[in-house]
């Protein structure tokens, strides 16, 4: 049938028309054959019931009280969190790879929809948690498609990969699955291509590259220089620096632990190119070319996008990206010049003027307090990082505004792109009072709480309850199985083996 043109006319009659669809990647031939496994009745009522069956099983990995609209807007956001990845392999384990080629998947599943940029911060972790099942096999569908394409996906999608933003978090999800202790795929695979990716730099020739869409790693050039000098690559230089320094954190964890010294070091090592593009005379991190000198001129508020124009960073400004140190937030205070100052330009944050300006596209930097972008993802974990600072409850002020202003129950209810799952991540962890600041660190950031009881259900009875008492953004204390928790900090093997986090604020009666 492929190319062929259908034209299906009816009458005026009231009958109903019944069609089944089924999709492969592979043939005609497999396209029926998942059409007989997986629908094989003319039964409407039975797969809309099936379906509804379906997600009433993913949605009750977690429950919530409190009113209609708040259960409506965190299982709305539950839900888009699992409309992907999605599996491309037919009933047979069978699809079409990036090469063109037909190939058996590893585990009888392929997922793509990989929108790895965004995804990698919550999305993935959530994940780990509402669908642990799912883990193994996703990690094992990237590793399928490291062996077609050389490197790890990087933005996959129906198989391929649209090598679209930059970093290739690939790299995280397959350390944060490793450290949260999941099985079912092979470690040394795993660090095999994780090493490969993160060393071998994939640059296509001019001729093959599409606009906007083409690795543009470049190993060599950070190895010399420690960052990407703007006169040897055209946009998005810091950023890059960024992105890749967490990726390289990970992979010197997982170095560390399967005893790879020379690797450790190495990956250590670039972890902390960061430090790289701190610019100590502003407090900001800025582009600077190859003999060390910094951009000029200089404009905080100028918001970079594309490798194609020549910035500093993608989809943000310098105001934005400063706090993306992920791996070393605490490092993060001291090369700010300690908590005083780290804490007072982390308050200016909010109070800058909310200026997006550029000749780059500035559509992606939404839902503005400040210069803070909830509506982008560079800045998702920002607001946690009030924990370092004596102020915490400002934090938790600002989690609860941005939960019960930016997200709403109505048509333009997001402050920024869904991405695939990622906005609404953000959501169910912030609403639950727990954020994966650091995603492969096997810890979250205690927040604040918007529900006064939540629990994670898991498929074995176990439950982790969260409670929360009183409104006062000031905590009193946080108590895990009645014992107090120090430092703000929850381990993800503190949940997954069930129990209950009690949260009582100042005003709790």
């Amino acid at each position: 049938m492929k190319g062929e043109l259908w034209h299906l006319a009816f009458g005026e009659g009231k009958g109903i028309v019944g069609v089944k669809v089924a999709l492969s990647t592979v043939s005609t031939e497999a396209e029926r054959r998942n059409l007989a496994t997986e629908i094989p009745d003319w039964d409407f009522a039975k797969v809309r019931n099936d379906c509804r069956a379906q997600w009433n099983r993913i949605l009750s990995c977690a429950t919530i009280e409190g009113p209609v609209d708040e259960k409506a807007k965190f299982y709305t956001a539950l839900y888009r969190t699992c409309v992907q990845p999605n599996n491309l392999a037919d009933v047979d384990g069978l699809y079409r790879a990036a090469d063109g080629k037909v190939r058996k998947a590893t585990g009888g599943r392929f997922f793509s929809t990989f929108s790895l940029w965004d995804t990698y911060r919550a999305a993935h972790p959530l994940y780990t948690l509402t669908a642990p099942e799912k883990v193994p096999e996703i990690v094992n569908s990237m590793l399928d498609q490291y062996d077609v394409l050389g490197h790890l996906p990087m933005w996959g999608l129906w198989g391929n990969d649209t090598e679209c933003m930059l970093g290739l978090h690939s790299v995280s999800v397959i350390v944060d699955a490793w450290a949260k202790g999941f099985k079912g795929f092979d470690v040394e695979r795993a660090y095999e291509a994780i090493r490969t990716t993160q060393r071998v730099s994939h640059i296509q020739p001019p001729e093959t590259r599409r606009k906007f869409f083409h690795l543009r790693d470049e190993w060599e050039i950070l190895d010399r220089y420690g960052y990407y000098p703007i006169d040897l690559v055209k946009g998005e230089s810091v950023s890059r620096v960024l992105e890749n320094s967490y990726d390289d954190w990970c992979a010197a964890r997982l170095a560390r632990a399967l005893g790879k010294t020379e690797d450790t070091k190495f990956f250590a090592r670039r972890a902390q190119c960061y430090r790289n593009v701190f610019d100590s005379s502003i407090g900001l991190m800025r582009g600077r070319d190859s003999a060390g000198r910094w951009r000029e001129p200089f404009d905080p508020f100028e918001i970079g996008h594309s490798s194609e124009t020549a910035n500093d960073f993608t989809e943000g400004n310098a105001y934005q990206w400063v706090w993306h140190v992920l791996h070393e937030p605490e490092e993060l205070v001291e090369l700010m010049g300690g908590r005083s100052k780290f804490t007072a330009q982390l308050n200016s944050l909010f109070e800058l003027p909310e200026t997006v300006r550029g000749q780059a596209f500035t559509g992606d930097v939404t839902g503005l307090i400040g210069q803070y972008a909830q509506g982008n993802e560079p800045n998702h974990h920002v607001l946690y990082f009030f924990n370092l600072t004596d102020r915490p409850e400002r934090g938790r002020e600002l989690i609860t505004r941005v939960c019960r202003t930016m997200f709403r129950n109505t048509v333009d209810g997001l402050p920024g792109n869904e991405d695939c799952g990622q906005m609404s991540a953000w959501y169910v962890f912030s609403s639950l009072g727990f954020y994966p600041v650091s995603p492969a660190s096997g810890e979250y950031w205690i927040g604040a709480p918007q529900h006064r009881y939540a629990a994670l259900n898991f498929a074995d009875g176990r439950r982790f309850e969260v409670i929360a008492r009183g409104q006062s953004p000031k905590v009193v204390s946080v108590m895990l199985n009645g014992r107090k928790l120090e430092g703000f900090k929850l381990k993800h093997a503190d949940i997954i083996r069930g129990g209950r986090l009690e949260i009582v604020r100042a005003d709790a009666q």
